[in-house]
């Protein structure tokens, strides 16, 4: 849903960060997800059965850029 916030407790070299990203979608219903931290976006669709990204804009050593590879379709 548009506006939603999904925050993860992350541990990075026995650091400890939060990691906030925010769907956020256009008039076109265009929808991505947004990382507060590294700036990046990817955009996803579902069609019904199947959850996919399509397209990724941004830092490539951000978690938001790992997700995308591990969740691709």
């Amino acid at each position: 849903m548009p506006g939603q916030v999904l925050k993860f407790s992350v541990t990075v070299n026995g650091e400890k960060k939060v990691i906030e990203w925010m769907v956020q979608s256009d008039m076109y219903n265009n929808a991505w997800l947004f990382c507060t931290k590294s700036k990046s976006r990817a955009w996803f669709k579902n069609d019904g059965n199947l959850h996919y990204f399509s397209h990724f804009e941004g830092n490539r050593k951000s978690l938001l850029f790992y997700f995308i590879l591990g969740l691709t379709k």
